[in-house]
């Protein structure tokens, strides 16, 4: 979306899929630390690190491709400040059973103006 003064990139994931409830801020916790400042190393890091982490288990991230280029472009955009999570959830929360749960959150990085 282009709006007046600048542009709005909107980029949706979830950020794991079909883990135990108890799970979910191991599985996205350091993905999450990854995505407020815009590191994209430290974003893929996370996701080797939680594959080992839960011992070879499955832990989908649906939408990967989608997180990278919001990175890449939060990297050429330039003037963009430090992102901070507005909301965090999971299926659970819609009555999902807490066996196999989806996990998502909302960030926002705000325009930082230039002079």
């Amino acid at each position: 979306m282009v709006a007046r003064g600048g542009v709005t990139i909107i980029a949706t994931s979830n950020l794991a899929h079909y883990v135990p409830a108890a799970a979910v801020g191991a599985a996205t916790d350091g993905l999450l630390a990854a995505l407020a400042p815009g590191d994209i190393e430290g974003f893929v890091g996370a996701l080797r690190a939680r594959e080992q982490q839960h011992d070879g288990a499955i832990v989908e991230t649906c939408g990967l491709s989608t997180l990278l280029v919001y990175l890449e472009a939060l990297a050429h955009l330039g003037g963009v400040g430090e992102g901070r999570v507005v909301a965090r959830g999971q299926s659970r929360d819609a009555k999902h059973p807490e066996g196999s749960v989806v996990a998502y959150a909302s960030l926002v990085h705000p325009r930082v103006p230039r002079h």
